[in-house]
């Protein structure tokens, strides 16, 4: 199974409308290039050769493909392949916005994942470098759009805004969070020190 880094965020429910609108408030971003209808052509350094999908054209456009790919830009120049997508999570009972690309993508673009073994790694500036990527385009979102609980890492789907209510937020975490609380939204960045242990090594 691919291992994505991920921003995974809790909308609660909305209308189709507001999806839509959610989705081109995303690839509006400037670190953005997309969406496009799949992945034909798009390499990490390459020129997209797709016509952009008109996701704002249709109210269920968004609803037509499954995914929307696109080319991020990483902090430090490099590009990746990403993919967004809105999905309605039973469990949580919310639309849940994703956005991600594969860790093979930091290993070309920060050598992130080359090593098998784990304590070889010298250098994990850029995990923080890409947290703050995601934590960017978060709290852009949130500031148009609201949301209740953004979860950023390799393993988004472990917190719920349910959960974190109930149980508040754990002091050792290998994600981090924005936590929506009274009119803005928290950062809590990670707390692991070296976050790839969280998938082991090597790349899936």
């Amino acid at each position: 199974m691919e291992k994505q880094f991920k921003l995974l965020v809790e909308l609660g429910i909305r209308p189709k409308d507001e999806l839509v609108s959610i989705i081109n408030h995303v690839w509006a971003e400037s670190c953005l290039d997309g969406p496009y209808i799949d992945m034909s052509g798009l390499q990490p350094k390459g020129v997209p050769e797709l016509y952009p999908y008109p996701v704002g054209s249709s109210r269920s456009n968004i609803f037509s493909v499954q995914s929307h790919w696109g080319i991020a830009t990483l902090p430090n120049g490099s590009q990746a392949p990403s993919v967004c997508d809105i999905k309605y999570d039973a469990e949580r009972m919310a639309h849940c916005l994703g956005l991600s690309f594969r860790t093979e993508a930091l290993d070309i673009a920060y050598q992130a994942y080359s090593s098998d073994l784990i304590e070889e790694r010298p250098d994990w500036s850029w995990h923080a470098e890409i947290e703050n990527w995601f934590r960017q385009i978060g709290e852009s979102l949130y500031e148009s759009f609201g949301f209740n609980v953004g979860t950023i890492g390799t393993e988004t789907d472990r917190f719920s805004a349910s959960e974190l209510r109930r149980d508040g937020i754990p002091d050792d975490r290998r994600q981090a969070l924005l936590i929506e609380e009274g009119q803005w939204v928290h950062w809590y960045p990670s707390t692991q020190s070296r976050p790839s242990e969280a998938i082991g090594t090597g790349l899936a």
